[in-house]
């Protein structure tokens, strides 16, 4: 093997070296490169213009680039083992060099450190030493190839102030590099161990079909260990969840606790809104009468009252059995049953809808026990009359109403509703109170 060495201008941002991949052969000293070696040197020297490391043999069929970041490339028959991409460097690589067998290779630094890929061994660096120049070669040992002709100098540059020299540390010896041992014969295999027992679950009762000699088995449907299966056949089982044992005794009861601190009495509240005003007192006693006056002129006759009452109807329901089902929002309740009537003030159209047969006022008043908190209105032509919504909060009162209603047109109607935007169905209570059916009920008069 020959170790090419070229100093041309360094005009690239990062070096590359080069090594053939082939196994490394010893050629007679003095004996040139192949053709294509030397073509694919000038060729690689021409692209990378950098210090450029070329390690070949006389087949050339393959070889690796490095940059000074470690990055190594693999081209032909070359075979990647490794780079120093992403590691730590404390100076640029400078040269790489392929092992006798090429399964290998080694990376220098410029500061004499050494990294070993492949079947390369590390055999120790300057790594960390102090160094009076950069390292810029790498040899084989077993390499017996004399170096090729040098190539033609460059230029040289104008020369820089000579530096006050130091002193210059002794070299060590070198130790000898002891051999590497034979690997001894792999042993034969030890034989196979008998098979251990199992531990076999299921939801029936084992049958003797089921594992081998010296298994157990657990019913997790009843809780029973079988076990161990002996001459092909399970033994019964135990049960692995004991009888329940008797109620322990009951403890003692503990000595009352110690009276708690009294609470920090609270800040008064604010003053109440003003009560209703109080009742009429009574009446005082009558005075004396006084002596007749004159008669007075007959004064002119006063406008025509309204007319009194001229019709009344009454209509309900029994709970039970009337109202079977929830009223749900929107719904009406039902009245089925007709009371007591005079005249015409309404007539039956449904069991929950009831005609208003003239135009004017009507005085309406209704009851609903219901076992729900929740509100009820009265509806006119199927339009909710707001003024007339009734409610409450708890389940501990009937729902009671009572409004005037003005019609202004013939033979309208009107319904008793649980309202639409409610969430809650309403349940017309039965027997409220007591073993008698409870009563829901409409009256409607025409007042005028």
């Amino acid at each position: 093997m020959r170790l090419h060495r070229g100093r041309i201008a360094i005009l690239a941002a990062t070096a590359l070296a080069v090594a053939v991949a082939v196994p490394l052969t010893t050629g007679s000293p003095g004996s040139s490169a192949p053709a294509h070696t030397t073509v694919v040197s000038a060729k690689l020297t021409s692209i990378l213009k950098a210090d450029t490391r070329e390690a070949s043999d006389t087949t050339g069929t393959g070889y690796w680039l490095v940059s000074s970041a470690g990055a190594v490339y693999a081209f032909g028959t070359a075979g990647f083992y490794g780079s120093m991409v992403g590691k730590h460097l404390n100076a640029p690589i400078t040269g790489i060099i392929a092992t006798s067998d090429a399964k290998g290779y080694w990376l220098v630094g410029a500061d004499g450190g050494v990294f070993a890929f492949g079947d390369a061994d590390f055999m120790g660096s300057l790594g960390g030493s102090s160094l009076v120049a950069p390292i810029v070669g790498f040899a084989n040992a077993a390499d017996t190839n004399t170096a090729g002709p040098a190539g033609p100098a460059g230029p040289a540059g104008p020369a820089g102030p000579i530096g006050p020299s130091g002193p210059v540390g002794a070299t060590g010896a070198t130790g000898p590099v002891g051999a590497t041992g034979a690997v001894g014969p792999t042993g034969p295999s030890g034989p196979t161990g008998a098979t251990g027992a199992q531990l076999l679950s299921g939801t029936t009762t084992p049958s003797d079909a089921t594992g081998s000699n010296g298994d157990y088995y657990i019913d997790s449907a009843t809780s029973v260990l079988y076990g161990p299966k002996a001459s092909g056949t399970w033994p019964d089982g135990v049960n692995l969840i004991g009888d329940a044992g008797p109620p322990g005794p009951i403890g003692p009861i503990g000595l009352p606790g110690a009276p708690g601190i009294p609470g920090t009495p609270g800040v008064d509240g604010a003053t109440g809104a003003t009560g209703p005003p109080g009742p009429v007192g009574d009446t005082g006693a009558t005075g004396a009468t006084g002596d007749t006056g004159p008669a007075g002129p007959t004064g002119p006759a006063g406008p025509t009252g309204p007319s009194g009452t001229t019709a009344t109807a009454e209509y309900y329901a029994l709970m039970p059995p009337d109202n079977a089902l929830t009223v749900a929002p929107g719904a009406a309740v039902a009245f089925p049953q007709d009371g007591p009537q005079t005249g015409s003030a309404s007539s039956r159209l449904d069991s929950s809808t009831f005609v208003l047969p003239n135009i004017g006022t009507y005085e309406v008043e209704f009851q609903v026990s219901v076992d729900e908190a929740g509100q009820l209105e009265l509806a006119l032509n199927g339009s909710p009359l707001a003024y007339t919504v009734v409610g409450r909060a708890t389940g501990t009162s009937q729902l009671v109403g009572q409004a005037l209603v003005t019609v202004s047109s013939a033979n309208s109607t009107l319904q008793v509703v649980n309202p639409v935007g409610n969430s809650t169905a309403l349940t017309i209570t039965p027997l409220a109170g007591g073993t008698d059916p409870a009563s829901a009920t409409l009256i409607i008069t025409q007042v005028g």
